[in-house]
């Protein structure tokens, strides 16, 4: 796997933000890592992406969700939080599944 970075500045020249993209061995964006603060910890925010054999995009799980990346289950809060897509055998899109509060 590679990654990529990306930071964005103040007219200070201090870095504010700090982006971080991961990828699988087929060059699928597999992981969004963002710090809206650099120097608070706490403010990474990751979001996760999951591909077939095919190399589409069958999961995404946002920052918010506890759902594992794999779609095995709901996560401990029990709660469907996370994007779907079914695709038919031309890999046109044919499904989006999100739990909207």
């Amino acid at each position: 796997s590679r990654t990529g970075k990306w930071g964005g500045r103040r007219a200070t020249g201090a870095f504010t933000r700090n982006y971080e993209w991961g990828y699988d061995n087929n060059s699928n964006m597999v992981e969004e890592r963002a710090l809206s603060d650099v120097s608070d910890p706490k403010s990474l925010q990751i979001t996760r992406h999951a591909f077939d054999d095919l190399d589409r995009r069958i999961r995404t799980v946002y920052p918010d969700s506890d759902d594992p990346i794999d779609g095995s289950d709901n996560g401990p809060d029990r709660i469907f939080d996370r994007i779907e897509m079914t695709y038919d055998e031309n890999s046109n899109p044919v499904k989006r599944e999100r739990d909207l509060p």
